[in-house]
C-alpha cells in the first residue's frame, strides 16, 4: 500500500468519526461543554471542524461554522487579514 492511499485511508475513518461524532455533539449541548478542553487541545469547534483560534476566540462556545475563513484573532475577535 503507498502513502497516498494510507493517507486516503484515514482521511476516510476520520471523516466517519468526525460524521458520527458531529452527530451525537450537536444533538446534546452538554457533551461539548463538558469536553471543551478537549476540543480546545484538537483545534476544533463543536461542529469538528478546524478551528485556528480554540483559545482565543470569544466566539469559540457558539461557533457552529463549517469552515473558519478568519486569519487573525485581535482581543478575542477573529477576522480575515
Amino acid at each position: 500500500m503507498s502513502v497516498s492511499e494510507d493517507v486516503r485511508e484515514l482521511e476516510q475513518k476520520c471523516e466517519a468519526y468526525r460524521m458520527i461524532i458531529k452527530y451525537c455533539v450537536l444533538e446534546d449541548e452538554e457533551i461539548f461543554s463538558r469536553f471543551t478542553g478537549a476540543f480546545r487541545n484538537i483545534g476544533v469547534n463543536k461542529t469538528l471542524s478546524y478551528c485556528p483560534f480554540p483559545d482565543s476566540c470569544k466566539y469559540y462556545m457558539s461557533c457552529d461554522e463549517l469552515y473558519c475563513p478568519c486569519t487573525v484573532c485581535d482581543n478575542g475577535y477573529p477576522r480575515r487579514e
